[in-house]
C-alpha cells in the first residue's frame, strides 16, 4: 500500500494510526500545488483533492481523508483504537471526532490564513474555548477517546501539534500531549514525515 502525503495536510494522523495498528505503507510525498507525487504520478487522475492524505492499495483501490484512514487503520488493528460498533463508547468516540473536526481543527487551520487583527482575535477566542473544553474533559479522563487511547487521541494530537507558540497552556492538555508524544508510533511517524519532506 502507498500513503500519499502533503506537508501540513493532516497526513501525520494516518501515519501514526498505521504504525499503532502495525500496517505497513510506503510514504510518497505529494506537491500540494501541482498534485504531482514524488513517484511521478499526477494525483489529479485519482482525486480532485491531492492535498488530502490518500491511501492506494496494491489493487488500485483508494481511500482518502484523515477520518476514513484513521477508521481503516483502527479496524485493521483489532485494538482499542476503535471501540466495538455495538458499544456506546463507539458513539462517544464519533462525538469526540466531530468536536475535533468541526470545533478545534477549523480554528487551528484558520490561524494560518488570518487576514486581520479582528479575525485573529475571533479565531483565538474560539480556539481558546475549544482547548479549555478539552482540558476540562482531560481533567476527568486520561484520553480524548471514551476510555482508552484511540483514533480520537491521534486526531486531536496532530491537530494541536500544528499550533504555533503563543497559545494558552492548559495543565491537563499539556499532560496528555506529552503522554501521546512519547508513544513509539508517534515518534516514528514524526521522524518518517520529517525525512519524507526533507528530501
Amino acid at each position: 500500500m502507498r500513503l500519499y502525503c502533503c506537508p501540513g495536510a493532516a497526513s501525520l494522523a494516518p501515519q501514526i494510526a498505521f504504525r499503532e495498528a502495525g500496517i505497513a505503507a510506503e510514504l510518497v510525498a505529494v506537491d500540494a500545488i501541482s498534485g504531482i507525487a514524488r513517484d511521478g504520478r499526477d494525483l489529479g487522475f485519482l482525486t480532485p483533492l491531492p492535498d488530502m492524505p490518500l491511501l492506494e492499495r496494491s489493487d488500485g483501490v483508494t481511500l482518502q481523508g484523515t477520518i476514513p484512514l484513521l477508521h481503516f487503520a483502527a479496524q485493521q488493528a483489532g485494538t482499542t483504537l476503535l471501540p466495538a460498533l455495538s458499544n456506546w463508547e463507539w458513539f462517544r468516540l464519533i462525538e469526540r471526532m466531530e468536536f475535533i473536526s468541526y470545533s478545534l481543527q477549523p480554528s487551528v487551520l484558520g490561524l494560518r490564513r488570518v487576514a486581520s487583527t479582528a479575525e485573529l482575535k475571533i479565531l483565538l477566542g474560539r480556539l481558546g474555548r475549544s482547548l479549555a473544553l478539552l482540558d476540562t474533559y482531560l481533567a476527568l479522563h486520561p484520553f480524548v477517546g471514551p476510555s482508552d487511547y484511540s483514533i480520537a487521541d491521534i486526531h486531536a494530537w496532530t491537530v494541536i501539534a500544528a499550533l504555533e507558540s503563543g497559545i494558552p497552556r492548559f495543565d491537563n492538555l499539556d499532560r496528555w500531549r506529552r503522554q501521546v508524544a512519547a508513544r513509539p508510533a508517534v515518534c516514528a511517524a514524526l521522524a518518517a514525515e520529517r525525512a519524507l519532506f526533507a528530501r
